[in-house]
């Protein structure tokens, strides 16, 4: 289909810097310069029929015409039919990350070429970024990891939909036509990400009757309500954007088993900061001046005021935690992943779907927060109170499995979770990462948790955490006795 958009209030950004490549585009980007080359990130081109080959499925804007990418192309996303008799109605539905764009100078990096010294350009933001009309992204193609042909993935034979990520803000944004300015310079960027899930849980519903729309080259879609079995899973900015959409997803389908899967993105949770003493130092000048309890709640709740990047873009939130914290002025509590994992209404936790938790303990890209003074938002955290001492990646590595093991602990959401130690950011997506062989790492003698059960990879844990056909078991904890040492998760 030609990629044009029918929203009523379209963004500006070609109009504004220019269609990457041009010279209006080199002459509007004042760093980094990095056009899109390929089809799509994380996407690899593949022939219709080769084993683990997706189908690109348009979003018809003429029909849905909000759900858009950030520079007003429509949403795509990629789509495998099930094989056998189990997996035919077994499905994993991915919502690809690549973090966010919330400020003029992050719409510019990211649509000019490199954005904090990530590989995000134009096409995390367009479906047509070169601007002719027609889509950008490959027709068909492979992700690897989770969705990859393999005799050894447990999921290869699944339904597989992987919604790609156009729209910069965590699959949350529910408006078009938000404004960003930095001085005489203005942008307006469509965030209409939890719009484009909406529409695609729509299309893969059939309802009983044959639905008109297919994908790239005239594959029929498989039909969602005949679903057994469901995994909404996310990484990185997907991940946030899973947690916040999960329970209103599964809400029309209420006879599935459903799951949540988080890849790659995790906060640490209040008391684990409270516990370790940790502090803002706003002004980066080596003394503390805040406890990152409160100033984290205070940077969330400017988020969600006036002028706020959340408040912008309408995001969508978790919506029995909103109907609850809203009314208080307390959406921060609703936007700390490991605060809302953690919340209870009376006996009940707020994220009603089994919740399992994959981050990497070492992971590169989150430990910048706390290895980096100042780290990627501009301040530094201290560990050990106001005259602490700067936070290191080691710190990011306690901290963050405190988290999990008390995201496993707490309450009956996250009843999995798994912390690899393999320098990965994103796991599910990643042959090795989701499927390599486990070895032993002794290193860290941080106190180690009960596991249940035998898995040795994020591919094993998870597959052994779902016990299809059987009782929900407890997940994978972090590490495990052996020989008196403690053992974690890695990759050689």
């Amino acid at each position: 289909m030609l990629a044009t958009s029918a929203s009523a209030e379209a963004a500006n950004i070609v109009t504004e810097l220019g269609s990457p490549g041009t010279q209006a585009w080199r002459n509007a980007c004042p760093g980094p310069q990095n056009a899109p080359t390929g089809g799509g990130e994380k996407l690899t081109s593949c022939t219709p029929g080769t084993p683990g080959c997706m189908h690109r499925v348009d979003i018809d804007t003429s029909i849905f015409p909000n759900a858009v990418c950030s520079d007003g192309t429509p949403g795509a996303f990629y789509i495998r039919e099930g094989q056998g008799v189990d997996d035919h109605n077994r499905w994993v539905i991915h919502l690809q990350g690549g973090g966010r764009a919330q400020s003029y100078a992050d719409v510019e990096a990211r649509w000019c070429g490199t954005q904090g010294g990530l590989p995000y350009n134009a096409a995390k933001m367009s479906s047509d970024w070169n601007g002719d009309g027609n889509t950008d992204l490959f027709d068909h193609a492979t992700v690897p990891g989770m969705t990859a042909s393999s005799p050894d993935n447990e999921f290869e034979n699944w339904n597989h939909v992987f919604v790609y990520y156009c729209s910069s803000d965590a699959w949350q944004g529910t408006r078009s036509n938000v404004l960003f300015s930095e001085g005489a310079n203005d942008v307006r960027i469509d965030a209409r990400g939890h719009t484009i899930l909406a529409v695609v849980r729509r299309m893969l519903r059939k309802r009983g009757a044959a639905a008109a729309w297919t994908a790239v080259g005239g594959e029929t879609l498989p039909d969602l309500d005949s679903a057994t079995d469901v995994i909404l899973s996310g990484t990185s900015a997907g991940a946030r954007g899973a947690l916040n959409n999960a329970d209103w997803f599964f809400t029309p389908l209420p006879s599935i088993e459903r799951s949540l899967v988080m890849d790659g993105n995790m906060d640490v949770s209040d008391t684990v900061l409270l516990s370790n003493n940790i502090w803002l130092d706003d002004d980066n000048d080596g003394v503390g001046d805040s406890n990152y309890y409160s100033g984290r709640i205070g940077q969330e709740l400017d988020e969600w005021g006036p002028g706020g990047y959340l408040n912008k873009i309408g995001a969508f939130a978790d919506q029995s935690c909103r109907s609850i914290y809203n009314p208080l002025g307390r959406m921060d509590r609703c936007s700390i992943m490991s605060t809302v994992l953690r919340l209870n209404y009376g006996v009940a936790p707020l994220i009603e779907t089994p919740t399992f938790v994959r981050v990497d303990l070492d992971d590169p890209v989150l430990s910048k927060g706390w290895s980096q003074h100042p780290n990627p938002l501009g301040f530094s955290l201290l560990a050990g109170g106001a005259s602490g001492t700067p936070t290191t990646a080691a710190d990011f590595r306690a901290l963050t499995r405190a988290t999990l093991v008390q995201l496993f602990d707490d309450q009956d959401t996250v009843t999995g979770v798994i912390g690899p130690r393999d320098s990965r950011h994103v796991g599910l997506e990643s042959a090795r990462a989701f499927g390599c062989t486990v070895v032993r790492d002794t290193t860290d003698t941080a106190p180690f948790g009960i596991v249940g059960g035998t898995a040795a990879t994020v591919h094993d844990a998870l597959w052994e955490w779902l016990n299809l056909g059987g009782p929900r078991l407890p997940g994978r904890r972090l590490d495990r006795p052996v020989g008196g040492d403690v053992t974690f998760i890695s990759c050689p």
